[in-house]
């Protein structure tokens, strides 16, 4: 018993004594390992075979984890990796085992990225390192499993640092993976992982006896725009929209080898926009898809179906279907698809029938060579219908026209290559508010040679056939013809310098034409040098025309320059007329299409003087005889195309005029006009403009100092304001009236004051007369289809102002009076009696009837002289008496004449009428 008793507490002790030392084991393990593991022997013993320089903080080894913190492989200045922290748990079993239930990382950032010599992390030896761990044994239990593989893997709040083509993509990165225990041979993972803020799971399964696996990825609701960002494109792209996408592949890992693959997108509500390029989810309820499957690694299948085009044009690729093979001579692939151009409401009007959309298939090819040479080509294969037709809307306007037909075809190796295009399509036709244009065919014919993707020349001609243009509606229509029209020119594109191009825009033989005005501008030829960027430049373009003809005359020429400015284009030219001989008319324009919002401003002016007297008749057989002279100003300019309608003003004046019809004896010396349009276009001048004559001559009247002051109003109407002239030595004013286009018919008074009797009666034609009596009054004139009419025309004297008056050669008094009749010795004594005549009132009534213009005169006074004529009981009445006799002095007499004078032969007003009209 004491013996039994004895060997109890020796294994009871020595027990006690082995759990001790390995308590003092394990400790002094935790104790110096992590010390170890952070000293600079260490970090010289790990480091080599292809990792870089590390540093760590291990904080704690126990027997159920680890704590390490702040991480760091690499330089300070450009590590490959850092973590925050890394933690694992294990059973204390675990290094017999070799089992780890979780690892956790916090913080990892990891640079990596894709360069000339393929994958790469910033600072690694990946070569080495794979070489190094290829060596070790990670199973010497004889597992399948690798060793040490987690249950759990966790990383939290990192990031992947990706750099591709000189760009750094920060992707955020949460991930969880999780693998069975068990079978051994066989473990599945599931990653969970966080990408803009959307989550992104990977499911595997690997087969590690037979080398299988399977991998299924599922990335719901991703921003596009957030992808876009993260590409780093150097053009500005906006987009919208999500994108979901399912992958599932089936492999071999040793030797690698694809199975069967598919990928799967599809978008919701997307739309992306860079440049002038528009693509969205078309319309209804089938979104954009795109599908790429593998049946095994050379072969694959590419569809594409439902991608809808905005602009520059509205299409809908309705689907794509290719085939790519891998070979070992490189990638060959064909395929085609099916662009469907939506019907415009305005499909049919032109009498063709309105269906569905227009398909527009294209076929297609590619090759790509070991050594890196590639093909391709694209056609438009021949329509079924040759004479289909297409209808799409374009901004505010439908653009009808043929199919086009497309042939392109290219070239070239990895660092670059050359692709040429050819297309022609017509005929075509533009329908837009206000505006009808169409050609004939319009053909392209390009080229693109570029070097790695960087740089590009181009090489392109644009040439269009029978060009029509029509602007305007009804009387107002304006219509432009252009036989044939090019822009040409060479370019270069570099992502550094952006776009530079270098060519010439022509155009032959243009018309414009505007029936109603009975305008036509013929033999228009422009030719400008074009360049971009858009810079001032000292070689300048020309345009010409070669005739104006206006009512059937050629009005002249134009011969000018086109300059490229920092804002746009300028015009400067000179219009040499035909009708007026030697008037140069100088014109300048500027088109500043580069600052938008400003309008196109346009310039004119000159100062004429025709060598000879100009002949009026050449602007119009009434005007035949007339003569002009003196000198015409003209000055204006106008704005247009800016935010507001067309703008401007302009000042026409003439000074010295003079204007002569001898045979009409019609005559107007030192004449100025001043005449402003404030608001050109607009025929709307200001008021109170002025014609001034200084002197007027129409047959036998003679005006002096004529001011008439008028406003010229919209539709050509002439208001005249007021008017005075100079008249018998008296004035005469006339009130406001109008004067419209294609009316001969006016109303207006003239208001007579102090008009000298004697001259009057002798301009009228009555008579020869002299004397200082003056009549007052109103005359009212009515012009009524090209005649002129008094209406009632009232002159007197003033009251208790008398004169005397001599009127000699007056037989038209009695022309066609019988000499022997009483009424001839009437007119005979009052003749007398107005040779010297002594009145105390005097009236003239003047009227028209037919040609004539009746003239009443009264006059109520005495001779100054006897007269030679006594009263003969047997004539009843005075007869004239022989001379030496004393005749018979009249205390009192009362005259009264009637007269009836041509009218035309006073005033020769038909010509003036004529020549106004």
């Amino acid at each position: 018993m004491v013996v039994q008793r004895k060997r109890r507490r020796l294994l009871v002790g020595s027990g006690l004594m082995l759990i001790g030392l390995v308590g003092v084991i394990f400790v002094g393990i935790a104790a110096l390992l992590p010390a170890y593991l952070g000293s600079e022997a260490f970090y010289r013993a790990a480091s080599g075979d292809g990792l870089p320089e590390f540093r760590w903080d291990v904080r704690r080894i126990g027997a159920t984890g680890a704590d390490i913190a702040k991480i760091r492989i690499g330089p300070v200045g450009a590590p490959a990796l850092i973590a925050e922290s890394f933690r694992l748990d294990y059973a204390p079993t675990a290094p017999v085992r070799r089992h780890i239930q979780r690892v956790a990382i916090t913080g990892l950032e990891i640079w990596c990225g894709i360069g000339e010599d393929g994958f790469f992390i910033r600072g690694i030896d990946l070569g080495g390192l794979m070489k190094r761990f290829s060596s070790t044994d990670s199973s010497a239990d004889g597992s399948l499993r690798p060793a040490f593989l987690p249950e759990t893997i966790e990383i939290r709040h990192s990031r992947i640092r990706f750099t591709w083509k000189n760009q750094v993509f920060a992707i955020p990165v949460d991930l969880r993976m999780t693998t069975p225990p068990e079978p051994a041979d066989r473990f599945k993972a599931r990653i969970d992982a966080a990408l803009f803020d959307r989550d992104i799971t990977v499911e595997g399964a690997v087969d590690v006896t037979s080398g299988h696996a399977r991998w299924h990825i599922s990335a719901p609701d991703l921003s596009i725009a957030s992808l876009i960002r993260a590409a780093g494109l150097p053009f500005e792209t906006t987009a919208s929209g999500s994108l979901t996408v399912a992958a599932d592949a089936d492999f071999q890992i040793t030797p690698f080898a694809l199975q069967k693959a598919a990928v799967h997108f599809e978008s919701d509500r997307s739309r992306i926009r860079t440049g002038p390029l528009t693509v969205q989810d078309p319309d209804g309820p089938h979104p954009i898809s795109l599908d790429l499957a593998a049946t095994d690694i050379h072969t694959w299948e590419i569809r594409l179906a439902d991608l809808s085009l905005v602009s520059p044009l509205p299409a809908l690729l309705s689907r794509l279907a290719a085939r790519i093979t891998l070979t070992d001579d490189g990638v060959e692939g064909r395929g085609n698809a099916v662009f469907r151009i939506p019907p415009s409401e305005a499909h049919g009007n032109d009498g063709t029938e309105k269906s569905g959309d227009i398909p527009l298939p294209i076929v297609f090819t590619f090759g790509l060579s070991p050594s890196g040479t590639w093909r391709l080509t694209l056609t438009t294969p021949d329509p079924v219908n040759p004479s289909a037709s297409a209808s799409v809307k374009w901004g505010k306007g439908i653009v009808h026209g043929a199919i086009p037909r497309v042939a392109v075809s290219g070239e070239g190796k990895f660092n670059g290559g050359i692709l040429r295009c050819v297309a022609e399509t017509g005929p075509i036709r533009v329908a837009a508010p206000g505006v009808d244009a169409g050609m004939a065919s319009l053909a392209l014919d390009g080229e693109i040679r570029f070097e790695n993707f960087e740089n590009a020349r181009v090489a392109a001609a644009l040439r269009a056939v029978e060009t029509r243009v029509s602007t305007g509606t009804g009387s107002e229509r304006t219509t432009a013809r252009i036989p044939s029209s090019n822009v040409s020119g060479k370019g270069r594109f570099s992502r550094t310098t952006g776009l530079s191009f270098e060519g010439s825009a022509e155009i032959s033989d243009g018309v414009v034409e505007v029936p109603d005005q009975r305008v036509r501008i013929a033999g228009i030829q422009a030719a400008l040098p074009l360049a971009w960027p858009w810079t001032e430049a000292e070689q300048r373009g020309t345009c010409t025309m070669a005739a104006l003809r206006w009512q059937g005359q050629n009005m002249g020429a134009l011969k000018g320059g086109l300059r490229r400015g920092p804002r746009g284009l300028g015009f400067e030219g000179r219009f040499f007329s035909r009708t007026l001989p030697g008037l140069v008319l100088k014109i300048t324009g500027d088109a500043p299409f580069l600052s938008p919002g400003m309008p196109f401003a346009l310039s004119w002016s000159t100062r004429y003087r025709p060598s000879v007297p100009l002949d009026l008749g050449r602007f119009g057989s009434a005007a035949e005889g007339a003569v002009i002279e003196g000198i015409l100003t003209v000055k204006g300019r106008m704005d247009a195309g800016g935010e507001g309608p067309p703008a401007g003003e302009m000042q026409v004046a003439l000074s010295g005029g003079r204007i002569t019809h001898r045979e009409k004896g019609i005559r107007m010396e030192n004449m100025r006009l001043d005449l402003c349009f404030p608001e050109f276009p607009v025929v709307r001048s200001a008021s109170d403009q002025r014609l001034a004559v200084e002197r007027m001559t129409l047959g036998e009247i003679q005006l002096e100092n004529v001011d008439i002051r008028f406003q010229i109003e919209p539709e050509t109407v002439v208001l005249v304001e007021r008017g005075r002239f100079g008249w018998c030595g008296g004035n005469v004013d006339a009130r406001s009236f109008r004067i419209s286009p294609g009316t001969t018919d006016a109303d207006l008074v003239l208001y007579c004051d102090r008009l000298n009797l004697a001259r009057l009666l002798d301009q009228l034609g009555v008579a020869r007369a002299e004397g200082n009596g003056a009549v007052n009054g109103r005359l009212p004139i009515r012009l009524r289809k090209g005649r002129l009419v008094f209406d009632d025309g009232f002159l007197y004297s003033t009251p208790g102002d008398g004169g005397v008056i001599h009127v000699s050669a007056a037989e038209v008094l009695t022309a066609g009076i019988p000499r022997d009749t009483p009424q001839f010795a009437q007119v005979d004594l009052a003749m007398e009696a107005l040779k010297s005549y002594e009145y105390d009132w005097v009236r003239l009534r003047l009227a028209t009837e037919g040609e004539y213009l009746r003239l009443a005169l009264q006059f109520d006074g005495r001779p100054t002289s006897p007269l030679p004529f006594v009263y003969n009981e047997t004539f009843g009445g005075f007869v004239r008496v022989e001379a030496g006799h004393p005749g018979s002095r009249f205390e009192g007499i009362r005259l009264d004449v009637n007269l009836g004078l041509p009218l035309d032969k006073i005033l020769r007003y038909k010509g003036l009428m004529e020549m106004v009209r």
